[in-house]
C-alpha cells in the first residue's frame, strides 16, 4: 500500500509539473520582435496601397504612376497574404477588398471625426 501510494505521489507531481511547464519558461523575445516586424511591414504595405488609391480617386496622381505603383505595391502585399498555389489574379482581387476595406475604415473615422 506504502509504495502505490509513493507511485501514486510521484505520477501526481509529474502531471502538476508538466501542467506547471507553460507558466516558467522563457519565451524567446527574437520570435515576438518578428512576429512584429512582419505584422507592421504588412501593415505599411496595405496602408500605402490604401493612400495610393485613395489619392488616385481623388485625382492626385496620373493613372500611369498609379498603376505602376499598385502593381509594385500588390507584389510586396502577396507575401502577406497565405495562399496555396493561388494565381496573381486572386492574389489582387483580395488585395483590392483589404484596400476597399481599408478606406471604409478610413473614411468612417474621418466622418466620426468630422461630426464631432
Amino acid at each position: 500500500m506504502a509504495d502505490t501510494e509513493i507511485f501514486m505521489g510521484v505520477v501526481g507531481l509529474i502531471i502538476l509539473l508538466l501542467l506547471a511547464y507553460p507558466f516558467f519558461i522563457k519565451r524567446n523575445p527574437m520570435i515576438k520582435m518578428q512576429q512584429d516586424d512582419f505584422q507592421d511591414e504588412k501593415e505599411q504595405v496595405f496602408m500605402q496601397l490604401s493612400e495610393l488609391e485613395y489619392d488616385y480617386q481623388m485625382g492626385k496622381i496620373p493613372e500611369k504612376a498609379y498603376i505602376n505603383t499598385k502593381s509594385e505595391l500588390t507584389s510586396k502585399a502577396s507575401k502577406y497574404v497565405s495562399h496555396s498555389n493561388e494565381d496573381l489574379i486572386e492574389i489582387e482581387k483580395r488585395v483590392d477588398i483589404e484596400i476597399s476595406e481599408v478606406l471604409n475604415k478610413s473614411r468612417v473615422g474621418k466622418e466620426l471625426m468630422n461630426e464631432k
